[in-house]
């Protein structure tokens, strides 16, 4: 069995650029591998908008590292991934992509500031005094200011393993690639405004989400993941489902919820015995190339708890492509916005003790195989 590493998370944690740290900037082939993304997923509470943001640092030792540049293993640079869906059904997924002369960073201040002047693209993210998240940029279709802070702070009890940080060593290739994820906050209020720019139309964002920051050195278009997050405020329930294709490391489900005012929390292991999951239904996406889950079953159990979810997604996806290098016009990330069901049960007795539901979102993540010279 692979080593997990799983450090106690601090409750004021915050993202901590780890691959831009001195140890990781020596120039060798495999610090090329080093990558690093802040996610998060947008939930407007009138359903203005349902989506995700996610900013990408990857292979900073290209700065220094000049000769290895001609090995392309990953997008050197900074991305900006976003995709969503509009109230009036309305679907967006861009991605941006800036070299780093375009960009500031500051391990310091936790801030990043990317812009293009030349195609009036930019982003930001930065850290605010009192420990909330401001997220300002400019894309191609749309323009966007968030304001993104932790919520529920007392709901997973003191000492759980439940959504602290884990760090898989089964991932790829090679046998030195590790990848952490860490969900920092996984209930988020979020608030601010999204522009559709094709529309000119404003929407006014009041709502929650989740955060996650992930982080190590991994060769990711050679493997990909599979993952869902929700939050259900009338029931209390906190839900995070992490798999990863290549790994049992991080093939996990953490949950926490409050039974008779006692919060519970749990993580189910896949390796254990305690996960299972199924896509019933696929359909094929023609701007990928590639087929996408219509839903999902997730079952999971151990001695206290069954939880049993269904994810409905149907139209609720859109396909994240980009074409800066052979990799990535091999590979395909589905960003997935789901309807989550739930029930919760009591091994002992069998007695549901809850149900929950409410709007997610997740990924799906593959290689694709498109035909030579289409997108």
């Amino acid at each position: 069995m692979s080593t997990i590493v799983s450090p106690k998370a601090s409750p004021n944690k915050q993202s901590g650029w780890h691959i831009l740290q001195p140890p990781q900037q020596t120039g060798t082939l495999f610090n090329r591998l080093g990558l690093e993304w802040d996610y998060f997923m947008v939930h407007d509470r009138a359903g203005s908008f349902t989506g995700s943001i996610g900013y990408v640092i990857a292979d900073p030792a290209a700065q220094k590292a000049h000769w290895l540049k001609r090995f392309t293993l990953l997008p050197s640079g900074v991305g900006v991934a976003i995709a969503g869906k509009f109230t009036n059904h309305q679907k967006i997924a861009n991605f941006l992509h800036f070299d780093f002369e375009q960009v500031q960073l500051s391990t310091d201040t936790k801030s990043l500031i990317a812009q293009d002047d030349a195609r009036n693209l930019q982003a930001s993210f930065r850290v605010q005094p009192n420990g909330s998240i401001r997220l300002e940029g400019c894309t191609q279709d749309i323009e966007y200011q968030l304001t993104i802070q932790k919520d529920w702070h007392h709901h997973v009890p003191q000492g759980s393993e439940a959504f602290t940080p884990i760090t898989g060593r089964d991932m790829g290739l090679f046998s030195q690639e590790r990848w952490t994820v860490d969900v920092i906050w996984p209930r988020t209020h979020v608030s601010g405004y999204i522009r559709d720019l094709r529309q000119q139309k404003t929407f006014q964002i009041v709502g929650h989400g989740y955060r996650e920051n992930s982080f190590g050195r991994w060769l990711f278009w050679s493997g990909g993941w599979d993952f869902a997050a929700m939050s259900d405020e009338k029931s209390g329930v906190q839900w995070v489902w992490q798999t990863y294709h290549r790994s049992q490391d991080l093939s996990y489900l953490d949950v926490s919820f409050p039974v008779d005012g006692v919060q519970q929390a749990f993580r189910f292991w896949a390796r254990d015995g305690q996960l299972q999951w199924q896509h019933n239904n696929w359909q094929l996406d023609p701007s990928a190339g590639q087929k996408f889950p219509l839903d999902a079953t997730i079952y999971a159990r151990n001695q206290d708890y069954i939880v049993e979810t269904q994810l409905t997604i149907d139209d609720n996806e859109i396909a994240l492509l980009h074409n800066k290098s052979w990799y990535t016009r091999i590979y395909v990330i589905f960003a997935l916005f789901p309807v989550c069901k739930g029930s919760i049960y009591r091994v002992a007795d069998g007695a549901r003790v809850l149900e929950f539901s409410g709007r997610g979102g997740g990924e799906y993540s593959t290689l694709r195989f498109p035909k030579l010279g289409s997108n």
